[in-house]
């Protein structure tokens, strides 16, 4: 019994060397070479704002910091997928200070990167340290411009700025969360 066993092993093992010496050699010098796409082309994202819109209040009512000083029903986000803009409005009780304002739009700004990187897995999150803190806003802002309208009830302009893709947008992605 142990000797039929053995020769059982014996012969798998000869198999398998049999079979792995046999192996096809492939001559990578005839294979054509050619670049890998590395980059897609700008007409190919098609992002859906209305859920980019609700989302974004979703992602904004669910962080602990209440936006007392953004009116009830006074931020609205819209794009165009033809000129590959978002835009971003919201309307601030008087008194709004721009640090406030910042806070909101690094948090707004976040939720957007991260619904598109949702909606079209070639954009990238917004990176995030071991702490939580947001380090940047993703790669949206890459392919599409972003205008920011924020104005006050007395008419003050706190913002109204275009960044073109691919520009650094001037607002710290940093914020704390409790």
């Amino acid at each position: 019994m142990l000797k039929r066993l053995s020769l059982c092993v014996l012969l798998m093992l000869i198999s398998l060397f049999a079979l792995i010496s046999c192996k096809k050699k492939i001559d990578y010098s005839k294979i054509k070479s050619e670049k890998p796409v590395t980059e897609i082309q700008t007409g190919d994202y098609e992002l859906d704002f209305t859920i980019m819109h609700n989302s974004v209040i979703d992602y904004l009512s669910s962080e602990v910091m209440p936006f007392f000083f953004i009116k009830e029903n006074g931020f609205d986000i819209s794009g165009n997928n033809t000129d590959k803009s978002i835009n971003l409005t919201c309307k601030c009780l008087d008194g709004t200070t721009i640090e406030d304002l910042n806070l909101f739009l690094s948090m707004a700004l976040n939720g957007i990167a991260l619904n598109a990187a949702e909606q079209d897995y070639r954009f990238k999150s917004p990176n995030v340290d071991n702490e939580g803190t947001y380090l940047d806003f993703g790669t949206v802002f890459n392919v599409y411009s972003l205008q920011i309208n924020a104005t006050c009830d007395d008419g003050t302009v706190l913002m109204d700025k275009v960044f073109k893709a691919g520009e650094k947008i001037t607002i710290d992605p940093r914020y704390i969360k409790e």
